[in-house]
């Protein structure tokens, strides 16, 4: 037993997470026949829009809220693409869990591309990721048309029709195991994503590591971003289909938030794109349009 979230009311329960990790192999980044470059350089490497990535639009958590560091688990359903929103430089629809060696579930778009990728950042010598980096990199991608069980569609809160696809995205500390266990590290990230066709829980990620977790919201170096809309492209922005989150919730070292305004900032869209809708500020939709 594995204890997940429920999506539609941010409770707690008690759920069988089926190991599907074998599905999901570690392979190299890429959506269609764009490679991705690694998430950290791309970030690094681009003066305009500033670093990290420009934040197109999405929630932010406020500085010296939400501390996790023991447990993060950031649960969202993800507006997506599956055909791609036809756009000239990378979007990418992520978010950490708080924690500063967290995973990020991508929904990446260039081109008429899509595709959804885990980019892990507890990557190390000490610790190799499954993909075998020793850096934070990619951990695997896949076309989002690979993945039909993962999204249906749904309003989005706003009246609107989208594909929604549900993840979980986990850091546990594992406590002061003797042993073996102790060898594997004293953290854990996971990734679940639900499957529509079973209605259960798929374990698609996992990676154990030792670290010293910095406590993020004490200055916010790090783990500074929910759900975002993060854009490399240069503005005015180009023209897309409706993106965003809806029902996020992140339990953490004192309980559960609903990313309330008292724990979270809400970045504006950038011109032109709208805002659509917005419930302060765990769901949310922007765009230039709404259709599919």
């Amino acid at each position: 037993m594995l204890c997940l979230w429920s999506i539609a009311t941010g409770a707690q329960s008690d759920s069988e997470a089926v190991d599907t990790r074998p599905q999901f192999p570690p392979s190299a980044a890429h959506a269609g026949n764009h490679a991705v470059p690694n998430l950290a350089s791309l970030r690094s490497g681009r003066a305009t829009p500033p670093i990290p990535g420009g934040v197109g639009a999405g929630t932010l958590y406020r500085q010296g809220a939400l501390p996790a560091t023991n447990r993060a688990e950031l649960s969202t359903q993800m507006i997506v693409h599956p055909t791609g929103i036809d756009v000239p430089d990378w979007i990418f629809t992520t978010a950490t869990n708080r924690t500063e060696k967290t995973v990020e579930v991508v929904g990446i778009y260039i081109g008429a591309d899509a595709s959804l990728g885990v980019f892990d950042w507890s990557c190390s010598v000490e610790d190799p990721c499954p993909s075998g980096s020793i850096v934070p990199d990619w951990q695997w991608t896949r076309d989002l048309t690979e993945l039909p069980c993962y999204y249906a569609m749904a309003d989005d809160g706003g009246g609107h029709q989208h594909n929604l696809l549900s993840y979980v995205n986990s850091s546990k500390r594992r406590g002061n195991e003797p042993g073996p266990s102790a060898r594997r590290g004293n953290w854990r990230n996971d990734v679940f994503l639900l499957n529509r066709c079973t209605r259960r829980w798929d374990l698609v990620y996992r990676h154990d590591f030792a670290t010293s977790q910095r406590d993020c919201s004490l200055d916010s170096a790090c783990g500074w971003w929910g759900p975002i809309v993060e854009t490399f492209n240069v503005s005015p922005q180009p023209l897309i289909k409706e993106l965003g989150f809806l029902e996020s919730a992140l339990r953490y070292d004192h309980g559960v938030s609903r990313l309330t305004p008292t724990e979270t900032e809400f970045s504006p869209p950038n011109t032109p794109w709208l805002q659509f809708h917005r419930d302060p500020n765990r769901s949310w939709g922007i765009g230039s349009s709404t259709a599919n």
